[in-house]
This record gives C-alpha cells, structure tokens and sequence, in this order.
C-alpha cells in the first residue's frame, strides 16, 4: 500500500526578486524548511521574474498587468492561479499586505477545508501603519480587510510582532514563528585587529534610523580613530544623497553599493560590531545575520531582539542619538578578544534557536493543529 501524498500548502508574496528585503530571502527558505518537514510548498511571486535555479522549490511566477504602477503588484493572472491553486491546497499563506497580491489572497473563494494564514511580515506595526495612508485606505476597501478577517491564523515573527496584530483589533490565533538563519562557515574566526568596522547593512530607508547613526558617529568618531563607519545597502537616491551630505563632514564614513552572497558574507566576517538602531522591526533578519557570523550588535528596543543583553552578545537600546552613541561608546572601548567572546554567544544563540529545520517543523505543526491534525504548538498564542 503506497504512503499518502504530502500534503500541499501554497505561499504568496508580492516578489522575491529584492535580495536586500528580508522576507524575499526567508519566505523561500520557510517553504524549503517545510517541504524537509514534509509538505509539498508551493510559492507564487509577482514582481520580477525570479532566478530559476536559486531555490529547491515550485515557484509560480505572475507577469504585472503593464496598465497599473508596479508598486501595487496589480496581476489578474496572478489571481486566477491562486483561484486554481487553492483548489488543489490545505493552507493559503500569504506574507505581507498593502499590494494586491496581498488581496488576491482575500478575494479568491477558498474551497470548505482549506485554512488561510497572514503573516502581515511589520507592516501593522505603528510606523508603518502611518505611512501611504490613501494607499491603504484603497486596498482596505478593495479587499486586504477581507484577507486580514478571513484569517484562520495569523503568522508573526516576534512576540512584538503579535502584540502589533493584538492592537489592530484581530482575535484569531497567532503562531509565533521567527525567520531562520544559515550560519556561515567560520572555521578561521579569530578576534579582528584594526581598523575596526562598525556596519550597518540593508535598505537605506528612513525607518532603519540613519541619520541617528551618523550624528551619533558624529560626536564620538574622533575618540575612536581605530574605527571606521561602514554603511552597505540599496536605497532611493534622493534619500542617499541626503545622507551623503549630513556624512560629508564626517570623517572615516565608508559607503557601500548592495552586495549579496559572497560579498555580503565578507562585509559580516570583517565586521566588529554591527548596528541597526531602526524604528521598527518586525524581525530584523540582518541582526540574525550579524550574530550568525560572529559579530556582537547594538539595535534599538524596536527590534525585537531583547535577547542581545540576556545572551550577552549586543545591546539593547533605547531610540534617538544619546543611547546610541553611549551603547557605541561602550561597544568600542571593548578589548577586541571581549567582542569577539560576544559574537561567539551570539552565533551560539543563532544556532541553537534559529535554525530553519527547526522552525519549519515549528510551522508544519501549526498547520496541521489548523487542520484538526495535532496539538495546539506551544507558540500559538490563542488570545
């Protein structure tokens, strides 16, 4: 008698094509931790037209409708194959709101048995609820209420996170499920000597707190000529401009095109303390990448990284330029034999809780306690 098929969970994202974004990175990789733990994963992708061989998965790849700007994601026939998809699966799992793939989720008609599950992915956190407000108001009324109502389960990365859908009104169940990390090979990790570099790496945005960064290297740089200011990342340019003109008068800031891969890699392995002082998060995979490489971090308390200070591997700082620049200060006194000793508990701390295999089996029991298949898991929170 031959074994059941796997059964089938169906994932939706406006596009992976930006490597710098996180969920383009982790959405992907939580399908192939899902098909280790014994689901047929399916993703759907509007936007760019993903490479072909970068993931272990059936990527279904939908062409924008030409007719409507491209930041809404607008693609009939992205909706008509998730119409036919929900057919054939027992989980609907969308990621991220405010573009229409993100809609579609909430318009196709799910057949009696198949669940849906948001995982809104930051964007109900209060900084990011208040911006594009008409935007918004459009979608909510084309149909990402529905989606968000409909909802079987909400998916939220952090406790943070799931605290922010508590406070938008929703009552479902919420899994609270972070994203993985892949450690690098470290083999030859050892303590770094000067020049030390101090990085920040991803979206040059204003909700990554800047401008903060730099008036706070502004007032302690000269107190630390042994280090250097390292900023890495895609940005709109004239946004990028504006920073290179407040950092004109800065001495020893580095700039830094996107970088993946290898490169990327690098920039983590050369680090000395890596920083994000950001004004909301709702996971903040770079700090999961700076620790996974051995490099102790200071973040702001909008992250959800409270862990820093309990697993001694970074701080835990309050907003604004004055608890940034005292938690630098104290970061960079350090022997560089004591950072080093702080990356290593960190990448300890990545391995032991973070890992995909860990947190797709995590997922594959919320799906099927939703189906009626299991026990309540442990991070499902139902109230």
């Amino acid at each position: 008698m031959s074994s059941p098929a796997p059964l089938r969970c169906d994932h939706v994202i406006a596009s992976i094509a930006t490597e710098a974004s996180g969920p383009s990175y982790s959405v992907p990789k939580l399908c192939e931790a899902l098909q280790v733990s014994g689901w047929q994963a399916h993703l759907h992708v509007g936007g760019d037209r993903p490479s072909p061989d970068r993931w272990s998965l059936p990527i279904h790849w939908y062409r924008d409708d030409r007719l409507w700007p491209r930041r809404l994601g607008v693609s009939t026939s992205m909706k008509r194959g998730l119409q036919a998809a929900v057919g054939q699966t027992a989980v609907l799992h969308n990621h991220g709101l405010w573009m229409m793939p993100n809609v579609y989720c909430g318009q196709v008609t799910l057949p009696k048995g198949c669940k849906l599950v948001v995982a809104p992915r930051g964007t109900l956190a209060d900084w990011a609820w208040q911006r594009s407000r008409l935007q918004k108001a459009v979608l909510w009324r084309l149909g990402q209420a529905r989606t968000l109502h409909q909802a079987d389960l909400f998916h939220a990365t952090s406790e943070d996170e799931a605290t922010s859908i508590r406070r938008r009104g929703f009552r479902q169940p919420i899994a609270i499920v972070p994203n993985g990390v892949d450690l690098p090979d470290l083999s030859v990790a050892e303590p770094h000597g000067p020049p030390y570099r101090l990085l920040f790496l991803g979206r040059i945005h204003p909700v990554k707190g800047i401008p903060e960064l730099l008036e706070a290297w502004r007032r302690i740089h000269a107190r630390h000529p042994l280090w250097q200011l390292h900023l890495c990342g895609p940005g709109d340019p004239e946004y990028l401009s504006q920073l290179r003109h407040q950092a004109a008068s800065i001495d020893r800031v580095v700039w830094h095109p996107e970088v993946y891969g290898a490169k990327k890699e690098e920039l983590y392995r050369t680090a000395s303390l890596y920083v994000l002082p950001s004004h909301t998060e709702n996971f903040g995979l770079t700090i999961a990448e700076a620790l996974a490489s051995g490099v102790p971090v200071i973040a702001s308390r909008q992250t959800p990284w409270r862990g820093l200070e309990t697993e001694r591997c970074g701080w835990w700082v309050e907003l604004g330029v004055d608890p940034l620049a005292q938690a630098l200060e104290e970061a960079m006194r350090l022997d560089s034999s004591e950072r080093f000793w702080m990356g290593a508990r960190g990448r300890k701390w990545i391995d032991d809780s973070f890992s995909w295999e860990t947190l797709g089996g995590m997922m594959a029991d919320c799906y099927r306690w939703l189906l009626g298949e299991g026990p309540i898991p442990s991070c499902v929170q139902l109230d």
